[in-house]
């Protein structure tokens, strides 16, 4: 099972998203996946911005993917899509127009690897094996589903498969941005309020529970979804890839307990105590049990 970074969840600016990927590609990661997935607005890397972080990732020894937006609003936003393709390896398909230009052999993905993004939603195994016909080299599963689901892709489908191990979980995504609308402006309109809330903006339930951190146009989880326990069961499963969700703080910290817990320099239960004083607001896995999502199972 190998390590693999997604892209940013939230925004950080171009000068620490630079930074970020400098230190990034010092780290035990076989994959980095880099690019916008929420909102096309907050893409402030040029494409010679990506060139460059992509010649340091790539000296560094990972493949680089760009991750796709997860909703496609106009022509130029997927125009902008086909037009950083060329940059990265591949291209990790968030949107099903991403698999019209492979289907068809367009320029843009000629030669590039392709992945099915955890956007498409990929329930089960018959899904799984249709989209086979597209090549793809893997498929990133579904934030909520439960391992015996993920068990059943892989064995029926034969499909390498990755998922998340660590990160704030993806609850919702909308064309409305609540970010905006809590000042009072529109999408259209926005001045980019989210980049004053650059871990998101925290939700509390009514007793005071800390519940979601909201994400200009998507809802993310405050507790910090962790697989760092059952290793072992990963490996039984043959998932091929683990993900670490990429945060603005101790990513590099977070990737070097992994690492040292798949290369069992530590155990597990060790890992975990570890790697707590980096989730701020608690830990849970309860979706990959079948409980509710907020709870975790050691």
């Amino acid at each position: 099972m190998k390590l693999s970074l997604g892209p940013a969840p939230t925004t950080w600016g171009k000068s620490e998203l630079k930074k970020f990927y400098e230190k990034v590609a010092q780290c035990e990661v076989d994959t980095v996946f880099a690019g916008e997935t929420i909102c096309s607005k907050r893409d402030v890397l040029s494409i010679g911005d990506y060139e460059g972080i992509v010649k340091i990732l790539k000296d560094g020894g990972k493949k680089v993917y760009l991750s796709s937006l997860a909703l496609v609003a106009t022509e130029d936003e997927f125009a902008r899509i086909e037009e950083l393709i060329p940059v990265f390896d591949g291209i990790e398909a968030n949107t099903i127009g991403i698999l019209n230009l492979f289907e068809k052999n367009e320029p843009a993905v000629q030669g590039k690897d392709l992945i099915i993004g955890p956007y498409l939603n990929i329930y089960n195994w018959k899904a799984a094996e249709y989209l086979k016909k597209f090549d793809p080299e893997r498929l990133i599963a579904p934030f909520e589903i439960p391992h015996e689901s993920i068990s059943d892709i892989i064995d029926k489908a034969n499909i390498s498969m990755e998922i998340l191990g660590w990160g704030y979980l993806p609850t919702a995504i909308s064309w409305r941005c609540y970010s905006a609308r809590s000042v009072g402006r529109s999408r259209e309109d926005c001045n980019k309020v989210c980049f004053s809330h650059p871990e998101g903006m925290l939700l509390r339930t009514v007793d005071g529970d800390d519940l979601f951190f909201i994400n200009g146009l998507q809802v993310l989880s405050a507790k910090t979804f962790c697989l760092i326990e059952h290793l072992e069961l990963l490996d039984s499963m043959k998932v091929g890839h683990l993900r670490i969700e990429a945060s603005k703080e101790h990513t590099p910290e977070i990737i070097e307990i992994f690492h040292k817990a798949l290369s069992r320099e530590i155990d597990p239960a060790e890992a975990a105590k570890k790697l707590s004083p980096f989730a701020a607001h608690g830990l849970c896995n309860g979706w990959f049990w079948k409980e509710p999502g907020w709870k975790y199972v050691a």
